[in-house]
């Protein structure tokens, strides 16, 4: 989960200030570095298919959550949330009603309800429909 969320957050971080190419030197390497065939290499698709076709902002820090705006979507995840061999911890992020869904790192996405939605260390993609 840890390195999924890395993987993650980096591509964000650098697509938001520009950067247009971002080399993975271990992704066929063997786990738990590779990327290929694991969570890690599943969150990079799946963030880059986000970022496709769409022109993501600099992404902004409010405390220790960081949002960063993809075209319509909002990527968004909590700095101060850990990763363990149970899972990850969450806090409650109250998000604009304008999203009814979201999208987490696997790629599954399932309709918001509610006022707040669970953020972690590993972003989440809220997206309009």
């Amino acid at each position: 989960d840890e390195l999924a969320g890395y993987v993650a957050r980096s591509l964000l971080l650098r697509a938001g200030v520009g950067l247009q190419r971002q080399y993975i030197y271990t992704w066929n390497g063997k786990a738990p570095m590779g990327l290929q065939g694991n969570d890690s290499g599943t969150a990079w698709n799946v963030v880059a298919g986000w970022l496709l076709g769409n022109t993501p902002s600099p992404c902004t820090e409010s405390g220790k959550v960081y949002t960063c705006s993809i075209g319509s979507s909002l990527a968004v995840w909590d700095t101060s949330q850990t990763c363990g061999s149970k899972g990850c911890s969450t806090s409650n992020y109250p998000y604009n009603t304008k999203y009814t869904h979201q999208t987490d790192l696997t790629g599954t996405k399932t309709k918001l309800s509610g006022k707040t939605v669970p953020i972690g260390y590993e972003p989440i993609l809220l997206t309009e429909n």
